[in-house]
């Protein structure tokens, strides 16, 4: 199990209700969305559900790694900074 890293900041949201209310609130006459520290992808599965394309930026090197292989052929694009 992978731990947050205070250090970073990473606090990860779980309650799917605020996550859905979230995504819900976003803009969705746009083409894609942009989120900024995905983590653990809990809120990036709701915004792929609502636009053709998320780009997740991402610090943490292991996540952004990790994260495309949760969502294998969604149209998501993964930046690591």
């Amino acid at each position: 199990m992978l731990q947050n890293k205070k250090s970073l900041g990473q606090n990860w949201l779980k309650d799917r209700f605020t996550l859905e209310e979230i995504a819900e609130s976003a803009r969705s006459e746009v083409d894609f969305c942009v989120e900024i520290g995905p983590g653990l992808g809990t809120l990036t599965s709701s915004l792929l559900r609502r636009f053709p394309k998320v780009v997740a930026i991402e610090f943490d090197e292991k996540l952004a790694h990790n994260l495309p292989n949760s969502f294998p052929g969604k149209n998501l694009e993964v930046i690591n900074t």
